[in-house]
C-alpha cells in the first residue's frame, strides 16, 4: 500500500508506527477501494493484544 515510517507519539510518549497508503496513482474508484481495504486493516488490528504487534 505503501511506505511505514517509525514515529513518536507526543500526547501518549511512545513509539508509533504510520502507514500510508498511496492513492495518487490510481482512478478514484481503485482509490477508494484501497482506502475501503485499510480502514478495515485499522480495525482489524486495533482488536489484538499482543506484545509484538504495535497498537493502533
Amino acid at each position: 500500500m505503501g511506505p511505514v515510517y517509525d514515529g513518536l507519539d507526543p500526547g501518549l510518549d511512545r513509539r508509533v508506527a504510520i502507514k500510508t497508503i498511496l492513492t495518487t496513482k490510481l482512478d478514484p474508484e481503485a482509490a477508494r477501494m484501497v482506502s475501503v481495504r485499510f480502514e478495515r486493516e485499522v480495525r482489524t488490528v486495533a482488536r489484538l493484544n499482543h506484545p509484538n504487534i504495535i497498537q493502533v
